[in-house]
């Protein structure tokens, strides 16, 4: 599997790239923080999301309160590239070993909170993230909508990275597929 590390300029290229790519008008654009802060910031200077409302969504991933820890920061900051790589490779096909064991039962159990959901008349929604590992979240976020909207007729996805081809969510539009991508605003990113 490739690990390759966007600049901010890669990223906004990226992002217009995906925001192309998209063929539908969505009323309502979700973006799941942190990842999609810039994309949504991207989608919204886009004529094609005009008439869209944005919602940003906060769900927390275990492994990202490891990389929250102080010790754990400053290290993969002074790592070469080449280690956290393999590093990054390592976390994905432990991912991936993880997403052929999910207990579906287990899952849907879980509690998802959107409490900044606008009410209004929803039919199509967009769900924007920077990647797409297991596929939970997606899962999880698109349960949820399902119960808030159940008007809808159309929830898609769009991703810079899907990056496990046997996610259990696939996405609808994505710009690289089986990579694994350092933004810009990763806690491995050098500046």
């Amino acid at each position: 599997m490739d690990v390759i590390t966007l600049t901010h300029s890669e990223a906004e290229n990226c992002a217009e790239t995906l925001c192309n790519e998209i063929d539908f008008q969505p009323d309502l654009v979700i973006g799941v923080l942190n990842g999609a802060q810039f994309l949504i910031e991207q989608f919204k200077k886009s004529e094609k999301f005009a008439s869209s409302s944005f919602v940003e969504v906060k769900l927390q991933r275990e492994s990202e309160k490891i990389k929250k820890n102080k010790l754990v920061s400053k290290i993969l900051k002074i790592l070469p590239y080449s280690i956290l790589n393999k590093l990054r490779i390592v976390e994905s096909q432990k991912v991936k070993r993880k997403t052929k064991k999910i207990d579906f039962l287990d899952l849907n159990s879980k509690k998802v909170i959107l409490d900044n959901l606008p009410n209004i008349d929803v039919k199509k929604i967009l769900i924007i993230d920077d990647a797409l590992d297991s596929g939970k979240t997606m899962y999880l976020i698109k349960k949820k909508l399902s119960e808030k909207y159940p008007n809808l007729t159309e929830i898609k996805s769009a991703v810079i990275a899907w990056t496990i081809n046997q996610s259990i969510v696939k996405p609808d539009y994505y710009v690289y597929k089986n990579t694994l991508v350092r933004y810009p605003w990763s806690k491995d990113f050098k500046h």
